[in-house]
Order: structure tokens, then sequence, then C-alpha cells
């Protein structure tokens, strides 16, 4: 199976799955694959840096977190998929910046089983939108 078919069998929208599929954090349309990580850190500053397009958050112990990409171009995206079982995952912005109309650098969290679509609205504004 190819990268926009295992984004569609985790349950995304088959459009945004290709946009997705086809697409990686310094625009160039290359498929990537699905980057598997374990959300680490207590706050902003020590979450999990994350470096992919799309990631899949296999397991989170309490508190833990994740920091989207400031290489992520203005217009782009990043999604988060939180596999985990029992405990949500804190989702930051990258240092300086903001998610939807919170204050500066802080963060959301994201439940297991869920979602999380992030864009880059300017250089410090990022719209994040949980989906279910």
């Amino acid at each position: 199976m190819g990268y926009v078919d295992n984004l569609i069998g985790l349950g995304m929208a088959p459009e945004l799955a290709n946009l997705a599929g086809n697409y990686d954090l310094i625009n160039q349309p290359v498929p990537k694959p699905i980057k598997q990580v374990v959300a680490a850190g207590t706050d902003q500053a020590t979450a999990l840096q994350l470096d992919t397009m799309f990631t899949i958050n296999t397991a989170t112990a309490l508190n833990t977190g994740v920091r989207l990409s400031e290489k992520t171009p203005i217009g782009g995206i990043q999604l988060l998929f939180n596999q985990g079982a029992s405990n949500a995952v804190s989702v930051f912005p990258p240092i300086g910046h903001s998610l939807n109309s919170l204050s500066t650098n802080s963060g959301i969290s994201v439940s297991p089983g869920r979602t999380v679509i992030a864009w880059r609205i300017t250089s410090v504004l990022w719209n994040v939108r949980t989906l279910t």
C-alpha cells in the first residue's frame, strides 16, 4: 500500500491524504513514510520536536508533548495522530509562536485516538484543529 493509501486507512479524508502524501516541510513533492514517535518532555522547551509533515504518536506518558516545526513554511501543514491508548498529548507551537487565539507559546491537548492538523498562517501564528 502507498503512503496516501496509508493515510486514508488511518481515517484521513482522501483529498487531505493526497495533499499530505505529496508535500513535505521543504515543499518538495516527495512522499515520505509516516514517522512514528513517542512524545517526550513536559513543556514547550523540552517537548519532542516534530520534523515530518505527518506523525503518529504511538505512546504518551502522562504530561508529555510534541512541538511543531518552525521549518514549516507559511501555508504549510503538520498533522499528528495520537495513537496512544490512554493519555492525551500536548502539542506546542515553535518557541515564540501562537496556536489559534491562545497566548504565545501555549499548547493544546489532543486526546487519544484524535488527529490534530496545524496550518502555519503567518510567521508566528498557527490555525490548529482537532479532527474526530
